[in-house]
């Protein structure tokens, strides 16, 4: 089976569809190289999904070239949102290459506006800031700044799909028609910075700045929305397969659905996907006339009042959940009836909440600043 490669531009909007993208592989079928890590070639072609903020050179690296896939945002909203990343920062980006520029690069933004920060560390304004697009696309080393355009045009070229961060749901849709998936959107909002420092704040000094930096990632840009418009994409062959309906779905499995962020697991517990600020989910499972009942397990909860809010709707209609406790986890439990059981093969089950809150908030000793409701292992027809 071909591979799929997401190729994660940093501050580009992509967090939020490495989750769906990755929920629709098994976790042992999923591959990442954040945190510097450099995987065996043998680990990469055996792989389903790979993702991590590396650049087009990987593609060498694959005996059957994989299926790839990349985000690219405007080039000034992208530096600005790079630049707001650092300064709300507590510790050190995981995945980013040049870590070693970490802590400089972490003073300086929090203790200076951008057009003083661009002034005192040129170095810095020009690796994280400037034109990293270009460079991930170019297959040039991410950590020196050695962008050319027609490099940059040559990887765009290569790439199987390119979206576009300001038009996100569109992008996505198309990519999953072109995969011939089920849909992945709406997707949640993930990695946004709560404060972030808008064009319009910036001086023109600032604004002129940012423009010299990212002059090689807006011809690219340009030409990558010119593309998209034409609708310009390889012919992506058949290949790489959704996830198989199943009646009883755990989440360490492939998993149709959208809403959810990506799966993580507490130490060894079992894997788990949280609903996050976008305060629903849905799955789709098989349907399977002969079940009574429909369970969902739900390990971890950021607010036990979210719990409370908790609406299951199975096949459009809405379930009254009762709870109990088991195996470590909550379990809400409800009745399908008749029409719940479904005839058609697939069959849609929504949860939704109230909110959703971060674990900074509940917890101040936590960094974790995301915004999540519930946390969901397993949802069966039984």
């Amino acid at each position: 089976m071909r591979t799929l490669l997401f190729l994660h531009i940093p501050k580009a909007g992509g967090t939020a569809l490495w989750g769906v993208l990755s929920n629709r592989f098994a976790a042992d079928r999923c591959l990442d190289t954040y945190y510097g890590r450099r995987p065996s070639d043998e680990e990469l072609n055996t792989a389903g999904f790979v993702t991590g903020h590396v650049s087009m050179s990987v593609l060498d690296r694959f005996e059957r070239a994989p299926l790839s896939v990349t985000v690219l945002r405007e080039p000034i909203e992208r530096a600005l949102s790079v630049y707001s990343f650092f300064r709300e920062l507590d510790e050190p980006p995981l995945g980013w290459p040049g870590l070693e520029r970490y802590d400089a690069m972490l003073d300086l933004a929090k203790r200076h506006p951008l057009e003083r920060f661009i002034e005192l560390a040129p170095e810095l304004a020009e690796h994280y800031l400037g034109n990293w697009q270009s460079r991930a696309l170019g297959a040039k080393r991410l950590d020196r700044a050695e962008e050319r355009l027609e490099d940059a045009l040559e990887g765009l070229g290569r790439c199987d799909f390119v979206g576009l961060a300001e038009r996100q749901d569109e992008s996505v849709d198309r990519l999953t028609r072109l995969l011939g998936w089920a849909p992945l959107t709406p997707l949640p909002r993930v990695n946004v910075t709560p404060t972030r420092v808008r064009e319009e704040e910036i001086s023109d000094q600032a604004r002129e700045a940012l423009r010299e930096l990212t002059a090689v990632d807006r011809q690219l840009y340009d030409e990558a929305v010119r593309r998209f418009d034409q609708g310009t994409a390889h012919a992506i062959s058949p290949g790489i397969e959704d996830a198989a309906l199943v009646s009883d779905l755990r989440f360490d499995r492939p998993m149709r659905g959208s809403g959810w962020l990506g799966r993580e697991r507490i130490g060894n517990e079992p894997y788990v996907c949280w609903i996050g600020n976008g305060a629903q989910a849905r799955v789709e499972l098989a349907s399977d006339p002969a079940a009574g009942s429909i369970e969902i397990e739900i390990p971890h909860v950021i607010d036990p009042a979210i719990l409370e809010t908790l609406r299951i709707r199975v096949g459009g209609r809405e379930l009254a959940p009762s709870f109990a406790e088991a195996g470590g986890a909550v379990v809400a439990s409800a009745p399908l009836g008749r029409r719940g059981r479904g005839r058609d093969r697939a069959l849609q089950v929504e949860l939704s909440v109230d909110h959703a809150t971060r674990p900074c908030d509940v917890d101040p000793q936590s960094g974790d600043n995301r915004e999540l409701a519930i946390a969901v292992r397993r949802v069966a027809l039984v």
